[in-house]
């Protein structure tokens, strides 16, 4: 792999996956390059003041034990984001190319976006696992306080469905993620996502093929974590910086270019579905070819695998191939 052969692919995009990743060792498939991005591992720990980094890596700790911790979104969220951002550059090093200069855009889906703030320059990683430790603390103590219990479910839906089953979640104030025209995923109390699916199967029983529950604790872009946005507006104000890459938002689907009004999308995006189908229509529109879906994890890979462009993991750094 060379910077000759990336060059081959026309247009491509580099998109950064969310939270939902249960594994005990997020960077463990490439502990062999660690010395390569040792570095990034100690601005995390620094920026966290402990030892956080030793969680990227295989523990000698129960199955139990490894879901617990990151089903804690304050630890999930700094793990995926850095494990995300260590994987790309690690990669960049070992096949001696530059993806973030060729991308045409970044993509994050949820908490992703992030990640593609940190690549595209408008946050330096220190600041960002910061960032998003917070925004984790926020929506752990707004769910600890409300004495309720949240979570999400991914629909799997036949695709002639996909706008009913849209309209339906949003009048039921449940609407999270439209991930594809096969997949939407609900948000909110548990109760009132089991009665939405109950609606559903109701209905029309040949509307909803599978419903399954996510590994996580809070309702991710529902309106309820409205709440959180001024406090998060207050974490990064005088941190912003110059926006180097493009990104395609959450909020709307529409390409971003300008720092500030990128990072006021992506914190109102808290509270909005994550709007996938619009943003991979832009990249379509745009004459983008090919997708680098980075890891931890093949949930994102295995989402935009619904769409008509080309698309290439990029987790294992020795595994990797363009075949």
């Amino acid at each position: 792999m060379n910077q000759q052969l990336l060059n081959n692919i026309k247009k491509y995009a580099i998109t950064c996956p969310g939270q939902g990743i249960i594994r005990n060792g997020l960077l463990e498939e490439n502990k062999r390059y660690r010395h390569l991005f040792q570095p990034y591992l100690e601005e995390v720990d620094f920026a966290l003041g402990y030892n956080f980094s030793q969680h990227l890596f295989q523990r000698n700790v129960s199955e139990e034990e490894t879901r617990n911790w990151l089903q804690r979104t304050s630890n999930a969220q700094p793990a995926i984001l850095a494990s995300t951002y260590v994987t790309l550059k690690a990669f960049e090093k070992v096949y001696d190319v530059d993806l973030l200069k060729n991308t045409q855009f970044l993509l994050g889906h949820s908490l992703g976006e992030y990640t593609a703030l940190t690549l595209s320059g408008v946050f330096d990683l220190l600041t960002a696992v910061k960032i998003v430790r917070e925004r984790g603390r926020l929506m752990e103590e707004m769910v600890r306080k409300s004495h309720k219990q949240f979570g999400m479910i991914a629909l799997i839906i036949r695709p002639e469905h996909v706008n009913e089953v849209i309209d339906l979640a949003t009048e039921h104030n449940v609407l999270g993620n439209v991930n594809s025209k096969y997949q939407v995923v609900i948000s909110g109390e548990l109760d009132k996502l089991d009665i939405f699916v109950g609606v559903l199967r109701k209905q029309d029983k040949r509307m909803l093929l599978k419903a399954e529950k996510l590994p996580v604790s809070i309702p991710f872009h529902n309106t309820m974590l409205k709440e959180i946005v001024p406090e998060l507006k207050s974490t990064v104000k005088g941190k912003i910086r110059p926006q180097k890459i493009p990104i395609i938002s959450n909020l709307d689907g529409e390409v971003s270019t300008d720092a500030m009004s990128t990072v006021e999308k992506t914190l109102n995006a808290n509270y909005e579905p994550v709007q996938w189908i619009k943003s991979m229509n832009k990249l379509s529109a745009s004459g983008v070819n090919t997708v680098l879906n980075l890891g931890p994890g093949t949930i994102l890979n295995a989402i935009n695998k619904r769409y008509p462009v080309k698309c290439i993991p990029i987790e294992c750094i020795e595994q990797f191939s363009v075949d």
